[in-house]
């Protein structure tokens, strides 16, 4: 139920729907009606967060917890005025909804051609707890996208680097590969190893090693492309997927990589310090058939680069 169909019910020109903080000091507007905001108000209020000794007339539902019938407006003496743009208000009923004995939120309906009374009060009261019935199905199913969500996003990325992590990397090399057979295109894969990294760790501490792990991750963040996909797959060893790249120019990637690591220089404990990296870069072709395949290819040129005396770019002969 909404609440354009509390004002059609209660013949009300009006309507307004706010949630109340858990302190009972200040509330936020969560809706107007469709006919409020089309018709009579033009205020900029919508999501407005405020306190209670801020507001108007309509709170005093909260200091009475009960509803609270206002028919003649403007004869009260401790209305407050409206705010520019803010619907004419002739008369109006406020209801509090509380559970736990608190008030979560208030409901109010305005402007009925006639005087609210102790019918509308039973009425618009019960609709009052249908709206919170819903409001609060939305809200908890909204929390549970929200950690479903954040769920998966915590189950992709890597907690140290907040780059994708091995399972994220491997759903898109999946992706990449039905792409590039269905299209016919080409993508190249990079598989990255920091050198003698087990050092860092040993000499300042893993705290460090952790450090520097981040420092590398930023610089690769740094220079991919939007379409790139850059990940962790564990400890030292890194992955960058090139869609749409053929090997020549992956290659050139992965040697500007090479040097932008070899130039940066890192604080750790006061200390200056540098770090290299050894890199294999392979292409997809026909025969190499999954993801698995694509790595193991480019982990031999890896390791080919690393007997080779490391800070290397090696793809296939």
């Amino acid at each position: 139920m909404s609440i354009d169909e509390v004002c059609k019910i209660a013949d009300s020109r009006i309507g307004f729907f706010h949630f109340v903080d858990p302190d009972e000091k200040s509330l936020t507007l969560q809706a107007w009606s469709t006919r409020t905001v089309k018709e009579f108000c033009t205020a900029e209020s919508a999501g407005k967060h405020y306190r209670l000794d801020q507001a108007g007339v309509w709170v005093d539902c909260i200091a009475a917890r009960e509803p609270v019938i206002h028919n003649d407006y403007s004869s009260l003496p401790h209305r407050k005025g409206l705010p520019e743009g803010h619907a004419e208000v002739v008369r109006e009923l406020v209801v509090p909804i509380s559970r736990d004995k608190r008030i979560v939120a208030i409901l109010g309906v305005g402007n009925k051609p006639f005087n609210y009374n102790e019918q509308d009060v039973e009425l618009v009261s019960y609709l009052a707890d249908v709206v919170w019935s819903i409001a609060e199905k939305i809200k908890a199913d909204e929390q549970i996208r929200q950690l479903n969500a954040r769920l998966e996003r915590l189950a992709m990325i890597d907690e140290l680097t907040d780059l994708p992590n091995r399972r994220a990397f491997f759903l898109q090399g999946a992706k990449e590969i039905s792409r590039a057979e269905r299209n016919k295109i080409s993508f190249s894969l990079l598989m990255l190893d920091l050198d003698h990294f087990k050092n860092i760790n040993d000499t300042y501490g893993h705290d460090a090693g952790d450090f520097v792990l981040k420092q590398f991750s930023n610089l690769l963040r740094e220079n991919i492309r939007e379409s790139d996909m850059a990940a962790r797959l564990g400890g030292e060893e890194f992955s960058i997927l090139l869609p749409e790249t053929e090997l020549k120019y992956a290659v050139k990637f992965a040697e500007r990589i090479r040097q932008a690591v070899e130039q940066e220089r890192m604080r750790v404990q006061d200390q200056s310090i540098n770090m290299t990296v050894s890199i294999g870069v392979v292409t997809y072709s026909e025969n190499l058939p999954d993801p698995k395949s694509v790595i193991k290819q480019a982990d031999d040129c890896l390791y080919k680069a690393k007997r080779q005396g490391r800070n290397k770019v090696v793809s296939p002969d």
